[in-house]
């Protein structure tokens, strides 16, 4: 696969999408690329069609609506953000002008985002429990 130059791989893969009127997933366009063998049949080169995809669509010279990852769905919501710091504000907000009161409880199982947790509950007035880092409640 590294002979193969990204404009080829992304020029197959364009091709393939066309030929289908719904998604296909990273695993359907790399089986369509190894039936015509335009890449081998190998771990690496799934690999190096995932990352290389992962850049076309970034660059947008693939749909990415086109390709989709089934295993990890997004739920649907139905107020959409467009960041989380204006999240955080309307949050905010609602839980100031709210007539009831309300306490807000924060769960991680990541210590990765504790910092980030921690900063989102000081706009709350509030802080984590540091007591439940290491599992004790």
């Amino acid at each position: 696969m590294a002979n193969l130059r990204y404009a080829e791989i992304v020029q197959q893969t364009n091709r393939t999408l066309s030929e289908y009127e719904y998604p296909l997933s990273l695993r359907q366009v790399y089986y369509r690329l190894v039936s015509q063998n335009t890449i081998p049949n190998t771990k690496s080169a799934y690999n190096s069609l995932s990352k290389m995809l992962v850049k076309a669509r970034e660059v947008e010279d693939i749909n990415e609506e086109r390709i989709e990852d089934r295993a990890r769905q997004a739920i649907e919501s139905r107020a959409g953000y467009p960041s989380p710091s204006v999240f955080v504000q309307t949050m905010k907000a609602w839980f100031e002008n709210s007539w009831q009161r309300y306490s807000l409880d924060l769960w991680t199982v990541f210590t990765s985002v504790l910092n980030t947790e921690s900063k989102f509950a000081q706009v709350f007035r509030s802080g984590p429990r540091r007591d439940s880092i290491n599992g004790r409640s």
